[in-house]
């Protein structure tokens, strides 16, 4: 064998062993600022947008080696790669990631990530604490987001590391569904390129079935019941009714008690919720000394967890929590780092 061939054949070689063992995943995850400590901009407010993350997970290892990009919506600038193959650290609900970085004549950065693992996504809070040259501000605040999974062909356009321009091709996802008063049948179309056309094709099924069965009688009664770009649920309406259950009545403010082993007090504190990314926060004082204990919740249709921190009290803990979605009843439970059972309670407020 030649020098070039066998140089040809480590290439190629090399080439099929990375695709093989490359296991990555990339999302991309919308902020929005929930906790402002510090700030002298009006930029920087509670419930408004913070700009955006990509993030590239390598999962080959124990724990998360991770890139992270980020465009903020405050600045004109381009998007700029905060952290690259950085190592992280695995919690119990999913992995944190801390650092400093800095932009050349403007500024430094202190931020921390803690992941936390939804089904095949994550959601996160992040903490900023940034000093800028230019303008001689500092901001601390926190954001959270949901990760929504994104292809490495996005990943990569988004982040600009590849700048050519992809067709979108036409995409046979769009359903709908019809129905008659007189019928518990669904007549359903599926896998068209446009919503009008499956919209027509469910109305055009269930004028057959008033042809066929009620001898042409009650075509006007014919309705649009449903359409959907995507996979469409057979449950679509029970679906429906929880989540919408679920946005009316866990939203805003609301109460909670809370027992936790080893202290004789009922604790109360105070939950919020965010219906857009289904994060909550978790604040109440504890019972000895009155510091302020912080924590969040993720949702995730009937299920989800949490996880709080007593800071002056070097104390941890997170669980597991479910919902009634008939009541709107939160209930929760867990451990803290030494092992006692805690157990709370979120009543809907009517």
């Amino acid at each position: 064998m030649s020098i070039k061939k066998l140089l040809l054949f480590l290439i190629i070689a090399c080439f099929l062993t990375n695709n093989v063992f490359a296991n990555n995943e990339y999302f991309q995850c919308n902020e929005k600022i929930t906790k402002v400590r510090s700030s002298q901009s009006l930029e920087y407010s509670e419930g408004k947008n913070n700009g955006y993350s990509l993030i590239k997970l390598g999962l080959n290892s124990k724990s998360p080696v991770t890139t992270i990009h980020f465009k903020s919506t405050n600045t004109t600038d381009k998007i700029s790669e905060l952290v690259k193959n950085r190592n992280t650290k695995n919690t119990t609900l999913g992995f944190d990631l801390e650092f400093q970085t800095s932009k050349k004549d403007f500024g430094n950065y202190d931020i921390k990530y803690s992941f936390i693992k939804v089904n095949d996504t994550y959601a996160y809070t992040k903490k900023i604490f940034s000093w800028l040259k230019k303008e001689n501000k500092s901001y601390d605040y926190d954001a959270s987001s949901r990760c929504k999974k994104i292809n490495k062909e996005k990943y990569l356009r988004l982040t600009g590391l590849i700048k050519t321009e992809i067709k979108k091709k036409n995409s046979y996802n769009w359903s709908a569904i019809s129905k008659h008063p007189k019928s518990d049948k669904d007549f359903i179309a599926t896998k068209l390129s446009t919503k009008k056309k499956a919209i027509n094709l469910a109305i055009k099924k269930c004028y057959k079935f008033v042809t066929k069965n009620l001898n042409k009688i009650g075509y006007n009664d014919c309705y649009l019941s449903n359409t959907s770009n995507g996979k469409i649920s057979k449950n679509y309406n029970q679906n429906k009714k929880e989540f919408e259950n679920i946005n009316n009545k866990i939203s805003g403010k609301r109460i909670f008690a809370l027992s936790w082993e080893g202290i004789d007090e009922l604790i109360i504190g105070k939950l919020t919720f965010d219906e857009n990314n289904m994060i909550g926060r978790i604040n109440f004082n504890y019972p000895k000394d009155g510091s302020l204990c912080i924590g969040t919740y993720i949702l995730s249709t009937k299920k989800g967890t949490w996880s709080l921190l007593c800071e002056e009290q070097q104390k941890n803990a997170s669980g597991i929590l479910e919902w009634d979605n008939q009541t709107g009843d939160i209930t929760g439970n867990g451990k803290d780092s030494k092992g006692n059972e805690l157990k709370f309670k979120v009543t809907s407020i009517n």
